[in-house]
């Protein structure tokens, strides 16, 4: 058995092939994949089953849709997939890693047992594969290693970026602290479950390899529906609720600006 479990949702082809090919070209392959296929329309076993052939790999596909209405609970049943690995790694299937990011963390895992919370630097590419020079989304790389409530502070504070992909978890950690933080859309829900796993033991970055979060059209994070805008301001709003109640009144100036940032992103909702 694996100590590792890379879970993948899936729903979209666009890049699935290519974020399959960077675990398979893993330099080190004490790990088990799980692709739990939320009812896709599009034929998505024709692209996950050849990978069958080189790493240990499980594809499961869901009799119904959840990620549209409930994204959290897409993550959750897929997480539910993992057998009994003592390491949990969510990934999606539009982003990559660098070829040496298992065997970074076992090599890290082995200098640090004690700890709960690994998390790989980050570069935002684009649909092409390359870096992108939107300024919002060039930041700095995250300290060898934080605390929780100095993750909090910076992500606030839009100091480092930070999504899903990167963090890899303890399964008992995960489990004990009560999985995701629930916010529509999954929104901001990634920034409160961090900063609730990395409590025990902080976040400690592995320095020497990388994940590639890639922004495009087929994410979530461009779309300026209304009802899109609206249920994004309500997780906001949760969320500050969320980090007022953890970081204590001196965060306020912080979370008033961020506040404004996200009325200003969700500006559309206000027109008549």
């Amino acid at each position: 058995m694996s100590r590792l479990a890379i879970i993948i949702p899936i729903y979209k082809p666009d890049f699935l092939k290519e974020a399959l090919e960077c675990l398979a070209a893993q330099t080190y392959k004490d790990f088990t994949v799980y692709v739990g296929d939320d009812c896709s329309p599009h034929p998505l076993s024709e692209i996950v089953m050849p990978f069958k052939e080189k790493m240990n790999l499980h594809y499961t596909r869901f009799d119904s849709n959840l990620g549209a209405k409930d994204l959290i609970g897409q993550w959750e049943r897929c997480v539910a997939l993992a057998q009994d690995e003592e390491w949990l790694w969510l990934f999606s299937d539009d982003d990559q890693m660098d070829n040496n990011c298992v065997e970074s963390f076992y090599r890290m895992l082995q200098l640090h047992p004690d700890q709960r919370l690994f998390h790989f630097n980050v570069t935002v590419i684009d649909s092409k594969g390359k870096t992108t020079t939107d300024k919002r989304f060039v930041k700095k790389d995250f300290d060898e290693w934080l605390s929780a409530s100095d993750f909090l502070k910076q992500r606030l504070t839009y100091k480092v970026n930070s999504f899903v992909v990167e963090y890899i978890v303890h399964r008992k950690t995960f489990e004990q602290l009560g999985g995701f933080v629930r916010y529509p859309l999954a929104w901001c829900s990634d920034d409160a479950t961090w900063f609730t796993m990395g409590k025990p033991s902080g976040i400690l970055s592995i320095p020497d390899a990388r994940v590639y979060w890639r922004k495009s059209e087929a994410n979530i994070t461009p779309n300026r529906s209304s009802s899109v805008q609206k249920q994004k301001l309500k997780a906001v709003t949760l969320f500050l609720k969320f980090c007022l109640q953890e970081l204590g009144i001196s965060t306020l100036p912080a979370i008033f600006n961020y506040y404004l940032h996200a009325l200003y992103q969700a500006r559309s909702i206000f027109r008549l």
